[in-house]
């Protein structure tokens, strides 16, 4: 009885091979699956968190060998080093591509029970009026400076830095618009 016991333990801890790709390969499918319906910024901030955070983490793992501990444990480990954006937009992206896989190759979930402590968003402060005019003054004295022209384009329109590569300035009906791409919009 004994070394049958022993015989159906071993069975039973030995894995199988897996039959789903590695997870490197299953989110190449799930990008080009997903990039008709985003928008070229948000598949372009996939495609950096996908190639910079995750794929060096999960890349060659079975998408079924991935379970819900690993995945925590990356994720703490991440707010562990204060990169709590990062964690939360991994967890938001890892349970997108992984309530298609579970579909795609029957296996459960690890996501279903993955938790993140709470965080605030670090939010900046204004400009004091005194501040506000000390700009001002310094970008009158520079017109030389290259990006000095950038600085009043985000004083006064609120625009982000990452947005002025896409701004663009358009007159219509005797207005001048000035129009960028956004994370949102």
């Amino acid at each position: 009885m004994k070394q049958k016991f022993i015989a159906a333990l071993l069975k039973q801890t030995t894995q199988k091979p897996s039959k789903t790709p590695l997870m490197s390969d299953y989110l190449d499918i799930w990008l080009k699956e997903k990039k008709p319906s985003l928008k070229d910024g948000t598949y372009k901030s996939y495609l950096l968190l996908i190639n910079n955070t995750i794929r060096p983490a999960f890349g060659q793992l079975h998408i079924d060998r991935i379970g819900r501990k690993d995945i925590q444990d990356f994720l703490l480990q991440l707010v562990e080093q204060d990169k709590n954006r990062t964690a939360h937009k991994v967890r938001q992206l890892l349970g997108a591509v992984f309530s298609i896989a579970v579909e795609d190759y029957d296996f459960k979930n690890p996501m279903i029970k993955v938790r993140l402590p709470h965080y605030e968003v670090k939010k900046g402060s204004p400009l004091s009026k005194a501040e506000e005019k000390k700009l001002i003054e310094f970008v009158k004295e520079n017109r030389h400076l290259s990006a000095t022209s950038s600085l009043l384009i985000l004083l006064y329109t609120g625009m982000r830095i990452g947005e002025l590569p896409s701004m663009t300035i358009e007159n219509k009906d005797g207005y001048t618009y000035i129009e960028c791409q956004t994370g949102k919009t």
